[in-house]
């Protein structure tokens, strides 16, 4: 470079450089897509589970007095629940377990986990905007106290078209002795209930 020219480079040198700024150029691109593609993917599914909860069964159980002459002062029930699927898409695989009770100041009425796995009713399928009404029966041999709070308690489990398992919890109390008309309240408190899914 004494005379100020640059050094001459060979024909390989300059291929070797050439190939070698391709390969960096190449990789950069091969980066660059797969950061595209997997962005894109992303973006495909999480609209894709957007769109499946947005259009998830969503079973919601309501009180459901019985009329005069329906219910009976010896034995619970005496409300029933109507369970209404307010979703856009059809649950499939209902299992509803509930329990009528009356609560005293002697008697505390809560939900045990063993419970869950003795379903009052079953239904294949429920389509969107349909209900049914089930009963929630008291336990074998209960003598009912001439006063106290009723309480109608359970849970319905269910699946959506893809599998998926959904739980919804409910809890309703009232007066008793029992009248035409019952102040149905929901629970204020879990009453060891599983939480809603």
């Amino acid at each position: 470079m004494a005379n100020g020219k640059a050094p001459h480079k060979s024909h390989s040198t300059i291929r070797k450089e050439i190939e070698r700024a391709t390969l960096w150029v190449t990789i950069a691109s091969t980066f660059v897509a797969v950061a595209a593609a997997g962005a894109a993917f992303w973006s495909s599914w999480e609209a894709h589970e957007s769109r499946i909860n947005d259009e998830r069964p969503f079973l919601t159980p309501e009180p459901f007095p019985l009329k005069p002459g329906e219910q009976s002062a010896a034995t619970p029930p005496f409300i029933k629940i109507n369970v209404q699927n307010n979703g856009k898409s059809s649950a499939k695989k209902i299992l509803i377990t509930c329990k009528s009770e009356i609560e005293t100041a002697e008697s505390r009425v809560t939900w045990n986990a063993e419970e869950s796995k003795s379903p009052t009713d079953t239904f294949p399928y429920l389509a969107a905007t349909v209900w049914l009404r089930v009963a929630c029966p008291s336990p074998p041999h209960y003598t009912i106290p001439a006063s106290g709070t009723a309480v109608e308690l359970g849970i319905v489990q269910y699946h959506d078209v893809s599998g998926r398992n959904f739980v919804t919890p409910f809890c309703f109390t009232f007066a008793v002795p029992y009248t035409d008309n019952p102040d149905v309240h929901q629970c204020s408190e879990t009453r060891n209930l599983p939480e809603l899914e």
